[in-house]
């Protein structure tokens, strides 16, 4: 279901999704089941000129020294089936910056992720507790190239390209408007990381064909009118799926770990998977 600010265009379908039945979703442990949900962003249709390009979002990890690896290795194998063109990740590698270690192996099976243009992330607000150097550090060793207040190009088949915009966190006021200011005079397809799904409104109208926010955990946990009781600072309407702010498609996603104890109720861990065309 797409929501709309203001009835601008959205060019975005969510055509496939797969469940797991079970409504309790015992996050900490090795079997814990991923919702894999897909959507194409672009064209109803595809041109024949158009090329597809295959991202894969991470968010919301929120690993610690208890984590399975087991579980870890399960997602890394589900994204790797994916066969991604781009994986980004947006935020909260860590529940918080900890004295502990993470599991044996744990940035070597995030190492393990394969992307045909690489990885990128940006910063949740998780990450910036405590010691703000040791997630940078963690996805830099897994691969992950940091994008804080910045932009990367990327080149694409056929000479088209791809913008990246990294926003940095919003909750500690540190994303910087200057890095979407002009981002709608850039040629290509231009693709806009955040955290908090608030961090959308900064992006000036039309300037991006996606962003993509995490934060939320859509809730965590939704039992009938009590869900979205609860909901994390710079959130506001945007909780999951797909809205349309400024004229941009926003998707917020329900994210992979979660904050407090390690149970979802009625709420999936989700791994969103994004066919865009680009003309």
């Amino acid at each position: 279901m797409l929501h709309h600010d203001n009835p601008q265009r959205c060019q975005c379908s969510t055509w496939n999704i797969f469940e797991k039945k079970n409504p309790f979703t015992h996050t900490d442990r090795a079997g814990s089941p991923f919702l894999v949900s897909y959507h194409m962003v672009g064209y109803t249709c595809p041109r024949a000129e158009a090329v597809r390009l295959r991202i894969v979002q991470l968010t919301d990890l929120h690993l610690h020294p208890g984590y399975p690896p087991q579980k870890l290795a399960r997602l890394t194998r589900l994204v790797n089936a994916q066969r991604p063109d781009l994986i980004v990740f947006t935020g909260d590698l860590l529940r918080c910056a900890m004295l502990r270690p993470l599991p044996q192996d744990a940035l070597g099976i995030l190492g393990g992720m394969r992307a045909r243009y690489g990885k990128y992330a940006v910063r949740g607000n998780h990450d910036l507790r405590g010691c703000p150097r040791q997630p940078a550090y963690y996805l830099k060793k897994a691969g992950f190239t940091l994008l804080c207040n910045r932009r990367e190009l990327v080149s694409l088949p056929s000479g088209r390209r791809m913008v990246l915009a990294g926003l940095d966190d919003g909750s500690y006021h540190l994303a910087d408007p200057r890095t979407v200011l002009t981002l709608g005079k850039e040629a290509g397809f231009r693709l806009v990381l955040a955290h908090e799904p608030m961090l959308a409104r900064l992006v000036p109208p039309g300037a991006a064909e996606l962003v993509l926010a995490g934060h939320t955990h859509a809730g965590q946990f939704r039992l009938g009118s009590l869900q979205n009781l609860w909901m994390p600072t710079l959130t506001g309407r945007y909780i999951r799926g797909w809205y349309a702010v400024n004229g941009n498609p926003l998707y917020v996603s329900a994210g992979l770990g979660e904050s407090g104890v390690g149970l979802r109720l009625f709420c999936p861990a989700e791994l969103p998977v994004f066919d865009c065309w680009i003309g």
